[in-house]
C-alpha cells in the first residue's frame, strides 16, 4: 500500500455521502501515510442514493471527527433549477430526518437559484 500512499499525493472523492464503510477505509488507509494529507471529498447527504449498499450519513460525520482541520464549504447557488423546483425540493427533503443540518449546528444548505429565465 505504501506504493500508492507514496504516489498519490491528491486524492479526491466524489459523491461521499454514497460511501460504504470499506470505500471509507480505503480512503483512510490511501490517505494515512501523510499527516496532513490532500483530501478532497464532495457530498451531500440530501443525495444519497446508494443505502442499500452500505452508504451511511455516518461517514459524513466520522470525517468531520477523523479530519477536525477540515474546510468545510457549502454550496448555497444553484445554476440548474427555478426557485420554485428547489423550494418544493427542500419541502419534501426537510421530513428525512437523518440529514446534517439535523446534526450539525448552525449548517445551511439552503439553495438560492441563479436561474435567469
Amino acid at each position: 500500500m505504501a506504493i500508492y500512499q507514496e504516489k498519490y499525493l491528491y486524492v479526491l472523492v466524489d459523491e461521499y455521502q454514497d460511501t460504504n464503510s470499506a470505500q471509507n477505509k480505503l480512503v483512510e488507509i490511501l490517505t494515512s501515510y501523510w499527516e496532513e494529507p490532500n483530501l478532497f471529498v464532495v457530498g451531500d447527504d440530501d443525495q444519497s442514493i446508494f443505502r442499500f449498499q452500505g452508504a451511511s450519513l455516518e461517514n459524513l460525520l466520522y470525517f468531520e471527527h477523523k479530519y477536525p482541520r477540515l474546510k468545510k464549504i457549502v454550496l448555497t447557488e444553484n445554476y440548474r433549477s427555478v426557485q420554485p423546483i428547489l423550494d418544493a425540493a427542500s419541502s419534501v427533503i426537510s421530513h428525512n430526518q437523518t440529514r446534517l443540518v439535523n446534526t450539525m449546528p448552525g449548517l445551511d444548505k439552503t439553495l438560492l437559484s441563479q436561474v435567469k429565465l
